[in-house]
């Protein structure tokens, strides 16, 4: 609907041009039409990072590690900017067994005290 050279029907009062931009990419800077009738400003579509969503922790039961996918669309990481984690620590206790000990005694014989006992997980 618009011409590179000519910007006809297009009035210098228009606002800027709409261009689109594939998948994966974001339009960066604007297109108007001068008094003249021709193009002027800079339009350009600029890749961006695209992220996968996270995947779960590795392990069920303590600390892991989770991963998801990143890429640049144009397939030159230097093009996107600074990469994004593509790993990331998690923690997760759902299938974790707990193991309890002993309570200990209680730290005073008259008033108020406290018993404590070791809890581990044994399975991670």
């Amino acid at each position: 609907w618009w011409s590179p050279m000519l910007c006809s029907p297009r009035a210098w009062s228009s606002p800027p041009c709409e261009l689109e931009c594939q998948a994966g990419y974001l339009l960066e800077g604007e297109l108007r039409c001068n008094s003249l009738g021709q193009w002027e400003g800079g339009a350009r579509c600029v890749p961006q990072w695209q992220v996968g969503n996270w995947s779960t922790c590795d392990s069920a039961c303590g600390r892991s590690v989770r991963t998801r996918s990143v890429s640049c669309p144009s397939g030159q990481d230097a093009d996107c900017g600074l990469r994004p984690d593509g790993t990331s620590a998690c923690w997760d206790y759902t299938a974790c067994r707990w193991r309890a000990g002993a309570w200990a005694p209680c730290s005073a014989s008259c008033g108020a005290g406290a018993r404590t006992r070791l809890v581990d997980c044994p399975s991670g």
